[in-house]
């Protein structure tokens, strides 16, 4: 055993030298790291000097100079004749700084390091989106003909070359290049982020960047300059710029836009450049010269259009999901949508926009102006002539595109004039922008107090607010004579409205019509079997109707900027439907076909019932959409009131300085030319809604030359050549006084064609000839339309039942004919509408039906073997006399009162004959081709109720009476329809009898239609 007393251990002198080493080992380690954080530290340093030179390609835009192309020229190393001058280019500079600054993110960093790092990687990734989206959207909007603010020597980009990829390398007669410019500038802001978001190392707890969201910014932090409330994520976070070398003097907080949220606008602005070179390729692929000598040149385009619109939904649809995530998962119940939301709808807009035109051209449709209705009449057709030929220069007319076109051009010249002289002539511009708010609101600017002082900006706002408080709390606003937007816009507000809750009401009315069928069940309780039989079908009728609320408040809500205009509460709670597979809207028709219900006909009839109610549920879903989106268009022209007022501003403010290199006068000359664009836009609207409407008038489409039954086609001229069909008027071009001054002006064109389209309607007057009309046509619904009819077949031979009786069949006959009235009662029944205080019998109904050419009739001895209109000799027939008789059952009374009110309209497809195709033409009467129009491309009304708008071209509002026809008299325009130009062939003809107290539809035998009809020329135009 060891001697306690005996001296410790020595360690040796071999194990002396090994500790030696251990300690000169680990001391230069710890050299060695402070070493590399030094080398660390430097290089943090200098990527921040290389970042604070980077960042002054920026300059003072937009808060100093708001014209973008110095920024642009600067960040991509250019001149101004936009070709590389040999300076540096910063896009390339911040490049190879994030490509640094990411790579330091590989090495052992210390917190302080780690912060630096995130920072400048974050700041040179934000500052070079900011110069390729700068860049790509100067581009964008030189493809979309939009102009913007500029100032001093600056203009529009000067050397705009056909980039590599462009489809007008292809057609060069497609002008795309500068969206597919745009388009690039967009991929190399999406490659540098991408690049580094796959590279970039997160810290050890897994973010780059602190998320303001999840925790409050530290102390030390909150008190720094820049510091903000913790609400902007994920659309903005921060970083900490602690200045170089850690002076914490200089340390400040930096709002920057996350990573995820940069690529959502760099995606948006991708998807809106590819889908307009589609719509360019779309267009060209028709209305081109070019494709009209080359047949198999359009095909090609419209693949690649097809092609081009997928790739700008796609990345719509990525930028979706990327904007998405700013979108807050509570209840928003600000005035105003939130900015995030606006976004996300645009997305999705653009998306929908792009599959639209996707289908419309794989039906091979061609591009048109959206137009709202074109319906033939007199009245329409004398309307839009009207606005075409004001010599006042309302909106739409040639008039106004004229002198804006000229003003345009004055505008121009005046830029390029001395100061003095300048200075002279632009004293009006004041005046002007007063009168453009006139024109947007239809307020005239007060004198006192002045609108160049905050008070008076801020009582003409009022004005305003006042306006729409007045119009949108007035329950029977007048619209009849509206020229501004304001009105325009708050009257869709009170139409959306009025249309959300007539839905809303029909919605509320299934539960009570399930109710009625189901308390004829006897012992069963519920139509539904199975487990979801605990419940009856009419309180699940009932959740449905109740899991969206419509309430109308008192009163409109009206905030600073905007506000909810509608008056109206909406409210979702999906809960209130009880069984839990039917509280999703997208599964819940799936689900309501799954579920068992009884198997007898009512039960039949209550499924039916709540699959109607799922989709009026839908469709109001969908209205409550177009209610939000009238109320955004209020809140956009109060937008333009303040852009305006603010316009009002700056221009006082730079009249006080150079007026010869002052912006305001490229501004004007640029809203000089926006002004003039639209008031051609409007010019084309009004030409194409002409021809349209000639075209069903005369039953032929525009064409130049003109058919000739057995002869040469006839041109309409020399001077109308251009114009060869309807769609030429596209072709017009656009105002752009800049590169086109005086060469034949887009306004002398459309003049041109407007004298065209008199010229084919003066010469088809001439070539085509009156032949006849057809004599009153008697429409039984029962018999001739739902084939209801009283009649049998006898030894082959079909012959009418028997109506004597002392006839031996005349017992079983009057079964067949009561079995007809019953089944056509019950059709009437269940398509039947209720008073609001009798929900539990109908008093009304609102019937749809077919006309067609071709149909047999069975009633006045047509047995179902002969035309219901006979031969038709003729061309073009349209109404002259429309009348409506309600046939009762013998000794009933169908109503008391001395007449019903009646509502007819027709929507789905209308065909008529033209002049090649009549009997005369020596083709067989079975083999006449008819001319087919959609008019529901055109027409839109509210199936459950046609509205109570008594001027409306494609309503007709009159009387029925029991046992007889109106007179003339009583039914006044109704018994002249010849100026409405009705075809009496449709495919949907809409007949609404409005409910009335003690209308009995047991005691309904027969509805009967009298119709009278002309054919032939149109009237003549005035």
């Amino acid at each position: 055993m060891k001697d306690m007393n005996e001296p410790p251990l020595s360690l040796g002198r071999t194990s002396a030298a090994k500790c030696c080493a251990i300690i000169v080992l680990f001391a230069s380690l710890v050299a060695s790291s402070q070493s590399h954080s030094a080398e660390i530290d430097d290089s943090l340093q200098a990527l921040r000097a290389q970042l604070d030179q980077a960042r002054l390609y920026v300059g003072n835009y937009p808060a100093g100079n708001n014209d973008p192309n110095p920024v642009r020229r600067r960040f991509l190393g250019l001149g101004a004749d936009d070709k590389p001058d040999g300076s540096q280019v910063r896009a390339l500079q911040l490049e190879a700084i994030v490509e640094k600054a990411v790579a330091l993110s590989d090495a052992d960093l210390t917190p302080d390091q780690l912060e630096k790092e995130s920072a400048i990687t974050n700041e040179s990734i934000q500052l070079s989106l900011q110069g390729w989206l700068i860049g790509g959207n100067i581009s964008l909007m030189e493809g979309l003909r939009i102009t913007y603010p500029q100032g001093g020597d600056q203009q529009r980009p000067v050397y705009r070359p056909i980039p590599f990829g462009s489809p007008e390398n292809k057609y060069n007669f497609v002008a795309c290049k500068d969206a597919s410019t745009a388009k690039l500038f967009y991929d190399e802001g999406l490659r540098v982020l991408l690049r580094s978001m796959m590279r970039a190392h997160p810290d050890p707890d897994g973010r780059r960047l602190i998320d303001v969201d999840v925790q409050d910014l530290p102390e030390g932090v909150r008190d720094l300059p820049g510091a903000f409330a913790n609400k902007l994520f994920p659309q903005y976070t921060y970083y900490v710029d602690r200045g170089i070398g850690g002076d914490t003097t200089a340390a400040r907080v930096v709002p920057i836009q996350t990573q995820g949220y940069m690529m959502g606008n760099l995606l948006q602005k991708q998807g809106q450049a590819l889908s307009s070179i589609g719509y360019r390729l779309w267009t060209a692929a028709y209305f081109a010269k070019a494709v009209q000598s080359s047949p198999n040149l359009g095909p090609q385009m419209l693949d690649e259009a097809v092609e081009q619109l997928h790739g700008g939904a796609n990345t719509q649809f990525l930028a979706s999901v990327a904007l998405a995530a700013t979108v807050s998962d509570k209840a928003d119940k600000t005035a105003e949508s939130p900015y995030s939301i606006d976004r996300l709808h645009f997305a999705r807009t653009n998306i929908e926009d792009a599959r639209s035109i996707i289908g419309q051209i794989r039906a091979k449709q061609k591009p048109t102006l959206p137009i709202d209705e074109i319906m033939a009449g007199d009245d329409q057709v004398l309307a839009v002539m009207r606005e075409l030929q004001d010599p006042d220069g309302g909106p739409g007319s040639l008039t106004r595109a004229q002198t804006t076109y000229l003003a345009a051009r004055d505008a121009l010249f005046k830029v390029q004039q001395k100061e003095q002289q300048v200075f002279q002539d632009e004293q009006t511009k004041r005046v002007e922008f007063l009168d453009q708010l006139e024109q947007l609101t239809g307020i005239k600017v007060q004198k006192e107090p002045n609108i160049d002082t905050a008070a008076g900006q801020a009582r003409y706002r009022q004005s305003v607010v006042e306006r729409l408080q007045a119009v949108l709390s007035d329950p029977n606003p007048g619209f009849s004579d509206i020229h501004n937007r304001l009105d325009e816009a708050i009257k869709q507000v009170v139409f959306q409205r009025q249309e959300v809750l007539l839905k809303k009401a029909a919605l509320d009315a299934y539960p009570v019509r399930v109710k009625i069928i189901e308390d004829t069940l006897g012992g069963n309780v519920s139509a539904i079997q199975g487990a979801e039989g605990k419940i009856t079908a009419a309180q699940l009728s009932q959740g449905i109707a109740n899991s969206i609320t419509i309430t109308a408040v008192a009163g409109v809500q009206i905030g600073p900027t905007g506000g909810a205009y509608a008056g109206v509460q909406i409210t979702n709670n999906p809960g209130a439907i009880q069984a839990a597979n039917l509280q999703n809207d997208i599964t819940r028709a799936a689900n309501l076909k799954e579920m068992k219900f009884l198997q007898n006909e009512a039960a039949a009839r209550i499924r039916n019932l709540l699959v109607d109610e799922d989709l009026a549920h839908g469709e109001l879903e969908s209205q409550v959409i177009l209610l939000h989106n009238a109320e955004d268009d209020v809140t956009k022209v109060r937008g333009d009131v303040e852009r305006l007022l603010g316009q009002l501003r700056e221009y006082n403010t730079g009249v006080e300085n150079l007026w010869y290199r002052d912006p305001v006068w490229n501004i004007e000359l640029t809203g000089k030319e926006e002004e003039a664009n639209r008031a051609l836009d409007g010019v084309i609207r009004n030409l194409y809604k002409l021809g349209k409407m000639l075209e069903l008038r005369w039953m032929e489409p525009f064409s130049n030359p003109v058919s000739v039954l057995s002869g040469q086609p006839q041109s309409l001229g020399p001077d109308f050549d251009n114009f060869w069909n309807l769609e030429s008027v596209f072709m017009l071009g656009s105002v752009n006084v800049r590169d086109n001054p005086d060469l034949n002006p887009p306004f002398t064109q459309a003049q041109n064609f407007l004298k065209a389209l008199r010229k084919w309607d003066e010469k088809l007057r001439n070539l085509r000839s009156f032949e006849g009309d057809l004599a009153v046509v008697h429409v039984s619904l029962r018999q001739d339309i739902f084939g209801l009819a009283d009649v049998k077949t006898v030894n082959g031979a079909t012959k009418y039942l028997e109506t004597d009786n002392n006839s031996v069949d005349y017992a079983k006959d009057q079964s067949i004919r009561n079995s007809n009235i019953r089944r056509f009662q019950n059709m009437l029944a269940n398509n039947g509408l209720f008073l609001p205080d009798d929900l539990n019998k109908p008093r009304g109904f609102l019937l749809r039906f077919p006309i067609r050419y071709y149909a047999n009739g069975f009633t006045e001895y047509k047995l179902g073997n002969t035309r219901l209109f006979g031969t038709i000799p003729a061309w073009n027939y349209r109404l002259s006399k429309f009348k409506v008789m309600f046939k009762p059952l013998s000794g009933k009374n169908i109503f008391p009162q001395d007449s019903a009110q009646i509502l007819f309209a027709q929507s789905g497809t209308v065909e008529n004959i033209d002049f090649f195709e009549r009997s005369l033409s020596g083709r067989s009467n079975d083999e006449n081709r008819l001319r087919q129009i959609n008019l529901d491309n055109y027409i839109r009304y509210d199936p459950n109720d046609l509205g109570a708008s008594k001027g409306s071209p494609y309503l007709l509002f009159s009387i029925a009476k029991q046992s007889n026809f109106p007179d003339d008299g009583e039914v006044l325009k109704a018994s002249t329809m010849a100026p409405r130009y009705w075809s009496p062939f449709a495919s949907r003809w809409q007949l609404q009898v409005s409910p009335m107290n003690l209308f009995e539809i047991e005691n309904i035998d027969d509805v009967v239609l009298e119709l009278t009809l002309v054919s032939g020329r149109p009237d003549i135009l005035p």
